[in-house]
C-alpha cells in the first residue's frame, strides 16, 4: 500500500464515518499523527468504525420490499377509510379535516366507492360550504382554504353555486391584495392553499390564480429563505431556521411532506404549458433526492429528518406524504423508476404493516405541531388518514390501477336462532360490490369447497355455528375476484354451566374460564389438578375449545374427559396445547353424549406445575340424544335413491326393493351402499349422474360428506372394487356426470357414502 502524501490523509475516511457515528477516543487519537498512534487506532477502532458504518448504511438504505397486490392496496385503503368514517365525526372545515378530505376525494376518484363521495358532501354541507374557522382569526389564512380543494372538486360533479361561493370569494380577495404574497410564512400553507388556487384557475381558466400561487410560493422559498438548497429540504418557518441547540438543522418530516405533496398536487392540476410547472417539478425532484438517504430500514422517515435519533419512533403522516409525492414523480417520469419505486414500496409496506391496525386505525401519526415530535402506535389524526389514501391511490396508478372488480360480500352477520330449531335463515348480499369496468357475469357463494348457491342475494339456512363464507365474482374478462363474510348463528339463551375445581389460586377462580375474557384465568399449582363443568342437559359433544394462559410461550399438559353421569369418565384427548397462541384452541374428538366435562392438568413446559386456563368453550345446548346409538335425530336422516335397471326387482337379494337405504349422517360405520342409476353412454361405458350433497345443517358442522364408487361384474357377488379415480368424492353440492368404463364386464356400480 502506498504511503499517504500528507501525514494526516489517513484520518479522512474515519472522519467521515465518525462524524455520523462519534467515538469517545477519536479526538485524542486524531491529535497524535505518529505511526504507533495510527497502528493503535487501526487495531482498536477500525473494526468498530467499519461496523458502525455498515449499521448506518443498512439503516439508511432499506431493503427492497415485495410488490403488493393491487387488491391488497385497495383493502388497506378501504379498511383505514371505513374505520375513519365509523370513528370520526363529520368535523369542521378546518385544515386538519380538509387535508383528510383531499385524500378521501382521491380515494373516491380512484376506487369509485360512492360512500366516500357522499361522506365528503355531508361534511361540506354540515359546514355550509364555508371556508375553515381559521379565517376568523386571520383574514385569508391559508389553513382556512384547505377545504376549498374538495369544495371545487364537488362543484365539478354537481355545479351548484353555493359549493364554491365561499372559497372563490376568499381566493379572489387574496389575488387583488398587494400584501398577500407574504401570507405563506410557514411551509404547511403551500399544501393548504396552493392546490385550491390551482383548482379554481383550472375551473375558470384563470391565469391569475396560477400566478398568485406561484408568487406566494416563491416569496416563501426565496424572500423568507425557508428552503435550504444545501440540504434540499425546507425549514418549517423562521423559528425553525434560526433554531440553535443539539438537533440542528431542524427539518421537520411532516412540514417537508406538505411541500413535496403540494408540488405533486400542483402538477396534477396545472395545465400543460403553465410556466410555474417547471419550478414545482424541479422542487419535487430535488426533495426526493434529499429524502432518499434519510429513509429508515422499516420504510419510515423519522419526524426529525436529519436527526432520527431525536425521536426514534416511526412517523406516519410525513412518510405517507413522501410516498404519495415520490410515487407521483415516478408515474409522471420525473423520477427514475428503478431508483425510487423500491422506496415507495418499502414505505407502503411499513405504513400498512406497522402503522395500520387490523381494524383500520392508523397509528404513529404525530399530533398537530410545528416541529418534530414523538408519536406511538395508538396516535392517529385525520390528516394521517388523508395522506395514506393519497399514497395508496398513487401506488395503484404505479401498479396499473385498481382491480376491475372490488368484491363486497357484505358485513359480518350475527343472528339468533329465534325458534330454537338449530337453524336460522341468513341472507347473503353482494350488492356492495363495485365494478370498475366490464361486468360481473356470476356471483357464487361457498362455504369452503361447498357450493351454497348463486346470485347477488342468497338466503341460506345456517346451523348454529360460526361460518366463513366466500363470495366469488366471475368477471366478463374471465378473471374472478373473492371476498369473505362471517356468519354467526347463536342460540337464544346459553344455558348456565356449573364449574368447580380441585382448588384455585387466590384471585384466579374457576369461574374466570366462563367470563368471556382472555385476560382472566383459573390457576392452580400441582399435578393432577382438575376443573370440571356440569352442563344443564346431556348434549352431543365432539369438541371443546380451551384458552391457555401464556399459551403463546409454553405448552400445557392435560387430558380431557367427558361423562354422562359424573362417575364413569371417557378420555377423549390426552396431550398438550400448541404453545403458539393466546387464542382458544379447539380439541375435537368422536361424538359423545356428555353432561360433564373435566380437564385434568399436569403443569407446563416452562417447566413448572402451574396450571392456568383463560377460557373454556363448550358448544351448547346441542341436539338431544334420541336412542342408544348416541346419534342425534338430525344425524339420522334416511335418504332413498332409485337405482338399478328394474325398479321392481330385488337384484341384490337383501329382501328390499331397489331403494337401498343408507344413513347420510354422523355414524360412519352404519351405512349401506346405494346403487346408482346408470345409463349407456354409447361407448361401452356408463355415465353416472351424481349430485354430491354436502354435509350441512344441525349436527354436520365441521363434517365433510364423502362418496366412493365401486363396481362389480354381478350383483350376486361380494367382489366389489373401488373405481380408480373415484375413491373419495367430497360432497360439495355440485352436480356432475362421471363416465366409467365397462372394463372386464364390471357393469354394476354402487355408491358408498360416509362422513369424516
Amino acid at each position: 500500500m502506498c504511503r499517504p502524501r500528507n501525514p494526516n490523509d489517513w484520518k479522512a475516511p474515519f472522519l467521515v464515518i465518525f462524524k455520523m457515528n462519534p467515538h469517545p477516543l477519536l479526538p485524542a487519537i486524531l491529535q497524535d499523527t505518529t505511526r504507533p498512534a495510527r497502528r493503535r487506532f487501526s487495531r482498536h477502532i477500525a473494526v468498530e468504525a467499519l461496523l458502525s458504518f455498515m449499521a448506518m448504511t443498512l439503516t439508511t438504505f432499506p431493503a427492497k420490499a415485495a410488490t403488493p397486490q393491487p387488491a391488497a392496496i385497495v383493502e388497506a385503503m378501504r379498511r383505514s377509510n371505513d374505520y375513519f368514517h365509523a370513528s370520526f365525526s363529520l368535523g369542521n372545515s378546518g385544515w386538519a379535516r380538509g387535508a383528510y378530505q383531499v385524500g378521501n376525494m382521491r380515494a373516491w376518484e380512484t376506487l369509485g366507492i360512492q360512500t366516500y363521495h357522499d361522506r365528503a358532501v355531508a361534511w361540506a354541507a354540515a359546514n355550509a360550504w364555508k371556508v375553515g374557522p381559521e379565517d376568523l382569526t386571520s383574514n385569508g389564512h391559508a389553513d382556512s382554504q384547505t377545504c376549498g380543494q374538495s369544495y371545487i372538486s364537488l362543484y365539478q360533479i354537481d355545479p351548484v353555486p353555493v359549493r364554491i361561493a365561499s372559497i372563490k370569494s376568499e381566493l379572489d380577495a387574496l389575488i387583488v391584495d398587494p400584501a398577500s404574497e407574504d401570507d405563506w410564512w410557514w411551509i404547511d400553507a403551500f399544501f393548504m392553499a396552493g392546490p385550491a388556487f390551482a383548482k379554481l384557475g383550472a375551473l375558470e381558466t384563470r391565469a391569475d390564480c396560477y400566478a398568485q400561487a406561484s408568487k406566494m410560493y416563491l416569496y416563501m422559498k426565496n424572500t423568507r429563505s425557508l428552503f435550504d438548497s444545501a440540504h434540499g429540504l425546507w425549514y418549517r418557518d423562521a423559528a425553525a431556521k434560526n433554531r440553535t441547540g443539539t438537533y440542528i438543522p431542524e427539518f421537520w418530516s411532516r412540514g417537508n411532506g406538505w411541500v413535496i405533496a403540494a408540488c405533486a398536487r400542483m402538477l396534477e392540476i396545472l395545465p400543460a404549458g403553465e410556466p410555474s410547472r417547471a419550478e414545482y417539478a424541479g422542487m419535487l425532484q430535488t426533495m426526493a433526492a434529499a429524502l432518499r438517504p434519510l429513509q429508515g430500514a422499516d420504510g419510515f422517515w423519522r419526524s426529525s429528518l436529519k436527526h432520527p435519533e431525536q425521536f426514534t419512533n416511526p412517523e406516519t403522516s410525513g412518510t405517507a406524504f413522501f410516498t404519495y409525492a415520490i410515487a407521483y414523480g415516478v408515474n409522471q417520469g420525473l423520477l427514475d423508476s428503478s431508483t425510487y419505486t423500491p422506496m415507495v414500496l418499502k414505505a407502503w409496506d411499513g405504513l400498512t404493516t406497522t402503522a395500520l391496525h387490523t381494524d383500520g386505525k392508523l397509528g404513529y401519526v404525530q399530533a398537530i405541531a410545528a416541529a418534530p415530535g414523538a408519536s406511538d402506535y395508538e396516535s392517529d389524526k385525520d390528516y394521517g388518514y388523508g395522506a395514506l389514501l393519497l399514497a395508496g391511490s398513487e401506488i395503484l396508478r404505479l401498479l396499473g390501477g385498481p382491480p376491475v372488480v372490488i368484491v363486497n360480500a357484505g358485513g359480518d352477520q350475527s343472528v339468533i336462532d329465534a325458534d330454537a330449531n338449530e337453524m336460522e335463515t341468513v341472507t347473503l348480499n353482494a350488492g356492495g360490490t363495485f365494478v370498475q369496468s366490464g361486468e360481473v357475469t356470476r356471483y357464487s357463494w361457498w362455504l369452503g369447497p361447498v357450493y351454497l348457491g348463486e346470485g347477488t342475494q342468497l338466503a341460506i339456512d345456517f346451523p348454529c355455528a360460526v361460518h366463513a363464507v366466500t363470495l366469488k365474482a366471475e368477471h366478463s374478462s374471465g378473471a374472478f375476484f373473492t371476498d369473505g363474510v362471517t356468519v354467526t348463528v347463536r342460540r337464544p339463551v346459553e344455558a348456565p354451566v356449573v364449574v368447580t375445581a380441585s382448588g384455585f389460586q387466590t384471585g384466579n377462580p374457576p369461574s374466570n374460564t366462563l367470563d368471556g375474557q382472555l385476560s382472566t384465568r383459573w390457576s392452580q399449582e400441582g399435578a393432577n389438578q382438575w376443573i370440571r363443568y356440569e352442563l344443564p342437559v346431556t348434549a352431543i359433544l365432539d369438541r371443546v375449545a380451551i384458552g391457555f394462559y401464556l399459551g403463546n410461550q409454553r405448552s400445557t399438559y392435560f387430558k380431557l374427559e367427558v361423562s354422562a353421569d359424573g362417575s364413569a369418565w371417557s378420555e377423549v384427548f390426552s396431550g398438550q396445547s400448541s404453545g403458539t397462541t393466546l387464542e382458544p384452541e379447539t380439541f375435537s374428538f368422536p361424538v359423545r353424549p356428555a353432561k360433564f366435562v373435566r380437564i385434568t392438568c399436569n403443569g407446563n413446559s416452562s417447566p413448572s406445575l402451574w396450571n392456568s386456563l383463560t377460557e373454556v368453550s363448550i358448544p351448547l345446548p346441542g341436539p338431544p340424544i334420541p336412542d342408544s346409538n348416541e346419534l342425534a335425530d338430525a344425524w339420522e336422516i334416511h335418504h332413498f335413491n332409485a337405482t338399478g335397471q328394474d325398479p321392481a326387482a330385488d337384484p341384490d337379494g337383501d329382501g328390499a326393493d331397489n331403494r337401498d337405504e343408507f344413513i347420510l349422517g354422523g355414524d360412519p360405520h352404519q351405512w349401506n351402499p346405494a346403487l346408482l342409476q346408470t345409463a349407456d353412454n354409447g361407448t361401452g361405458g356408463l355415465n353416472l349422474t351424481l349430485n354430491a350433497h354436502a354435509a350441512f345443517g344441525p349436527g354436520y358442522v365441521g363434517k365433510t360428506r364423502r362418496f366412493r364408487i365401486v363396481s362389480s361384474t354381478t350383483l350376486q357377488t361380494d367382489d366389489w372394487q373401488t373405481v380408480p379415480g373415484h375413491e373419495s368424492i367430497a360432497g360439495d353440492n355440485l352436480p356432475r356426470v362421471i363416465a366409467v368404463s365397462n372394463d372386464n364386464g364390471r357393469r354394476f356400480f354402487k355408491l358408498a357414502c360416509w362422513l369424516e
